[in-house]
């Protein structure tokens, strides 16, 4: 077999035919095609050794809902240590990696966000942001007068994406009355801007944002496994062990059975966690 039929025949089986997510190689391409077929640019930005990345990258084949929420946008993978990755880091400063940067023919940001751990939550967010291409300036100056969900709820994932806790918090907050149907979208958004800077929220706002998490019934599987993992932080800041026993227990009985290994692996840190706190406090 030749080795372009070798890679015909895995792209057929992994169902990703050619064609399928247009998934370019360089920005100047991008931008190209970007001004051709009036699509917008989505840049994933990486990093190496980012598990996360190669998560996200091995979705884009293998992957239909991916697939699929990537249909009518331009994709273009950097890595900011390589090539045109550099400029992307100059220009936008990512921090946490994968950042997804969403941006028009002329680079104007539209929307960012960040991770890949659950592909329902990134296709969720994805489609967010795709609701309103207005670039991120125009959008401040349309929310001043016109308040909306997607809005106010952009405006969060760039606030936090910049250093910027507070305001984050509160464009989310904004985005839950704005459009209480869909409230449930933001309380891990919520939660998770607060527990990236612990020093500048009180204990009990963590731990209300927290529980609101987990009383949240569209939760996923993972949020509740981060919030135990950031609650193990912050009792050990506090030096309040038994802060963090009920969200451990918590994660560690919506885990069981699990077969995913990114769950099993925070599962086992989890019970780690757990017995050693028990067995200080013995």
């Amino acid at each position: 077999m030749t080795p372009l039929l070798r890679m015909m025949l895995v792209l057929f089986l992994t169902g990703s035919a050619a064609g399928a997510v247009n998934h370019v190689q360089t920005l100047e391409e991008a931008r190209q095609q970007a001004r051709d077929l009036d699509e917008p640019i989505l840049i994933e930005v990486g990093v190496k050794g980012c598990g996360s990345c190669r998560r996200f990258e091995r979705a884009v084949v293998s992957d239909s809902c991916i697939q699929r929420a990537l249909s009518g946008l331009v994709l273009l993978t950097v890595d900011i240590a390589h090539g045109e990755g550099k400029q992307i880091q100059r220009d936008f400063q990512p921090r946490i990696f994968p950042t997804f940067l969403l941006v028009d023919a002329n680079l104007d940001l539209i929307d960012r966000w960040f991770g890949f751990i659950d592909a329902d939550a990134w296709i969720e967010v994805a489609r967010d942001a795709r609701s309103d291409l207005d670039p991120l300036t125009r959008k401040r100056e349309l929310y001043e007068r016109t308040p909306t969900r997607a809005r106010a709820a952009a405006l969060g994932r760039d606030a936090f994406l910049a250093g910027e806790p507070k305001p984050a918090v509160a464009y989310f907050r904004a985005a839950q009355a704005l459009d209480p149907e869909h409230a449930h979208r933001y309380t891990f958004p919520i939660f998770f801007a607060m527990q990236d800077a612990m020093d500048r929220f009180t204990a009990e706002q963590l731990t209300a944002a927290a529980d609101a998490v987990l009383a949240n019934e569209h939760r996923r599987l993972m949020d509740v496994i981060r919030v135990a993992q950031s609650m193990v932080r912050l009792a050990k800041v506090l030096e309040q062990p038994k802060l963090m026993l009920p969200y451990i227990d918590r994660a560690i009985a919506e885990s069981k059975g699990s077969g995913r290994w990114l769950v099993l692996k925070a599962r086992q840190k989890l019970l780690k966690v757990r017995a050693d706190a028990l067995q200080g406090s013995g």
